[in-house]
């Protein structure tokens, strides 16, 4: 399967970027990606939407499940050597949630990319995230 990725504008949370910081706790960066129902830009000459079931079959998972953790990364830019919070470690977090696939990262390694991040994000200049994705086989609906 081939990683695709996608950009999408999302409204909720300052662009869908969001950032909690209290005093003796670890900062979260929070967002919401992909929002459920919602058309992408054009991608090429076709536009995607995502149900809010198109994650269903990895986050109903049960704990007893013999198959291993699904390992999700949350990398910056999309970039492997840029690794931010993974969920096999408890760093990233993924919900479902009313608007979208909301995720959480907590306990940010204390690497340059974090810290630029973080700084980032703080000063506004970063306002959003983007995901990338496999589609399993028939996975995928299309209509005009």
């Amino acid at each position: 399967m081939e990683l695709e990725r996608r950009y999408l504008a999302i409204d909720e949370l300052d662009g869908g970027l969001g950032l909690e910081e209290r005093d003796g706790e670890p900062v979260k960066l929070r967002g919401i990606a992909p929002p459920w129902n919602s058309l992408s830009v054009d991608l090429g000459g076709f536009r995607e939407q995502f149900a809010p079931s198109a994650f269903d079959r990895i986050l109903g998972r049960s704990k007893n499940d013999p198959r291993p953790k699904p390992d999700v990364v949350g990398l910056f830019n999309h970039d492997d050597s840029l690794l931010l919070a993974r969920t096999t470690n408890g760093t990233l977090r993924l919900a479902k949630e009313e608007r979208g696939l909301g995720w959480e990262m907590t306990n940010l390694p204390d690497t340059q990319t974090a810290r630029d991040v973080l700084a980032l994000v703080r000063a506004g200049l970063v306002t959003g995230a983007s995901f990338a994705f496999t589609v399993a086989d028939k996975g995928e609906h299309w209509t005009q």
